[in-house]
């Protein structure tokens, strides 16, 4: 009996413990966690804004009965500064019309002295999301930003816990945005275990270009290098997005930002700015008719020095306010393009730029809904490769010591079926010749002042294929080859990935400026020796035609002797 005693009774005290645990879990308050849907590397800070009670209510009949969250007892919440009286001044003075009823001409506001007040009006405005975004600024102007609850990370979801029931106010205070990122927008919410969706999104840049084998007439599509030779004009898109949460912008700034190698000249106002309903139409619009034209909308300013052997060209096209631009609808979806041409103009040695011209853009653009600050995006990358013909000239097949002065040369290269004159070098007292800026295609050279004594060489045709990279965020001149007309390989060159080695057969290197040198030897040979006046074989014809003379005057004085005996 005592055993059984003392079993009943420890299990009474234990019993009794957990009623005591069980009610201590019953005193203590229910917090909530707002896990963010959004860009990981985002940092967020919820603020209560009001305080109340959370339950529960039915909302509409039968099978369109939905349970909402409602908030009770409303009064002003812990991260409020003050009595809240500056947030109710600040929705009453507002001078955003959009917080003006236009049915009464008076501030939706203007008769709230309460924090419950201002919650009543909230709840008749909750479909109007301008206003909401409005009220949620003057929320942001009047929480103490000491306080709030900042979000952490748990795994791959940005999650704000602890937090008791009320209306709270979420903001993004991300300190370092990365690049294309945007902050997100004002949330406003009532608090319970929910996922919110961030509205942020990254705005995107893409630059491309064209290639053209002008003596083929082949054209690519947009890809990320291109080999022009110095008189062509490579063309240029450029292609930018906008964040998710553009519609949630009063004002939007947007700025492309391009900068061109010296080697690159730009015409002043020759780009053309098209929007698009989305990146499909812009792809679809081959012929660069397509979307509607908004280049007036934007300003162009051209700053640095603008040709060769200088450091480079910088461009803006800025609009200051995409949405003040009329009668075009631009949303979320919406891509925004830049087409324009840059001429190549590299000439010689000393004014050459680096043989891969590079070009990069960024965007630079609103990127915080609530206040008036930009982001950027990262540089986008292109190139427009060409390359140095060099030609030494020879008297002798062993070339060290022999070298040629005197000569002069014309390239000409094969453009829509015929040969056309492309440069030409002056005769003079050196051996050594330069053509600057050649591309892919079919070319033909002529020695047009030949070296006194020496034989005009037969013209040298031959064919420059380039192979670069296409899709690169760095693209690289990665072979190179010279073929005959019929496609035989006569060298090939595979650079290393740093764009400065090689590795391979053939005559190729690069030097200063980063400029791919094709070299070209050519060895002149005398003219055949012929007989000449004054030498032997006029002395020879004299000395027969003596001999002949001779031969006659014996054979005259002979008939006569015969004559005289008769």
């Amino acid at each position: 009996m005592k055993k059984l005693l003392a079993f009943i009774l420890a299990m009474v005290l234990v019993l009794g413990l957990a009623v005591t645990a069980f009610a201590a879990d019953d005193d203590e308050p229910t917090t909530y966690t707002i896990t963010m849907e959004t860009t990981t590397g985002h940092t967020y800070t919820a603020y209560q804004v009001f305080a109340g009670e959370l339950s529960t209510k039915t909302v509409g009949e039968g099978d369109d009965a939905t349970e909402v969250t409602v908030l009770s007892n409303i009064t002003w919440g812990a991260d409020v500064k003050g009595d809240g009286s500056a947030i109710i001044h600040n929705l009453q003075h507002d001078v955003n019309p959009i917080l003006i009823d236009p049915a009464t001409g008076e501030n939706y506001f203007a008769d709230c002295t309460t924090a419950k007040e201002v919650a009543e009006v909230l709840a008749e405005l909750t479909d109007d999301s301008e206003i909401l975004r409005e009220v949620a600024r003057v929320f942001a102007d009047g929480v103490d930003h000491s306080k709030g609850k900042s979000s952490v990370v748990e795994g791959d979801s940005i999650v704000i816990k602890d937090l008791a029931a009320g209306y709270y106010l979420i903001i993004d205070d991300t300190e370092e945005m990365a690049y294309g990122e945007s902050y997100s927008d004002l949330i406003l919410r009532v608090v319970e275990d929910v996922n919110v969706k961030a509205k942020d999104g990254d705005v995107t840049i893409e630059k491309k270009v064209k290639d053209v084998n002008d003596t083929t007439g082949e054209e690519t599509d947009w890809q990320d290098s291109a080999d022009h030779d110095k008189y062509d004009k490579p063309e240029y898109r450029i292609t930018g997005t906008l964040p998710a949460s553009y519609d949630r912008y009063v004002s939007f700034y947007y700025n492309f930002h391009d900068e061109l190698a010296g080697g690159l000249q730009y015409t002043a106002n020759n780009a053309v700015i098209r929007l698009y309903e989305n990146a499909a139409a812009v792809e679809a619009d081959t012929d660069k008719t397509g979307g509607v034209d908004i280049t007036s909308a934007f300003t162009e300013t051209v700053t640095g020095s603008t040709g060769p052997g200088t450091n480079k060209t910088v461009i803006d096209w800025t609009c200051e306010d995409l949405k003040a631009i009329e009668d075009v609808t631009i949303t979320k979806d919406s891509v925004i393009v830049v087409y324009y041409t840059a001429q190549l103009i590299s000439s010689n040695w000393s004014s050459v730029a680096d043989y891969y011209n590079p070009n990069t853009a960024h965007i630079d653009y609103s990127n915080d809904p609530n206040l008036n600050s930009h982001g950027r995006t990262v540089d986008d990358k292109v190139t427009v490769f060409n390359f140095i013909l060099h030609i030494d000239k020879y008297a002798d097949e062993v070339k060290e010591g022999n070298e040629l002065p005197g000569a002069a040369f014309t390239l000409f290269k094969k453009i829509d079926g015929e040969w056309k004159k492309w440069d030409s070098t002056n005769a003079g007292d050196w051996s050594e010749f330069l053509f600057f800026g050649l591309d892919d295609g079919d070319y033909r050279l002529e020695e047009t002042t030949t070296p006194v004594g020496y034989n005009t060489i037969d013209p040298i045709e031959f064919r420059v294929v380039a192979v670069h990279d296409v899709e690169s965020d760095d693209p690289k001149l990665t072979r190179l080859e010279i073929q005959d007309m019929d496609g035989n390989l006569l060298n090939a060159v595979v650079l290393g990935k740093n764009g400065t080695t090689y590795e391979g057969e053939g005559n190729f290197n690069l030097i200063i400026n980063h400029q791919a040198i094709i070299d070209l030897d050519i060895v002149n040979k005398p003219g055949a020796v012929l007989p000449t006046t004054g030498g032997n074989g006029t002395i020879l014809i004299y000395v027969i035609g003596g001999l002949m003379v001779a031969i006659a005057v014996v054979v005259l004085i002979a008939r006569r002797k015969k004559e005289a005996t008769k």
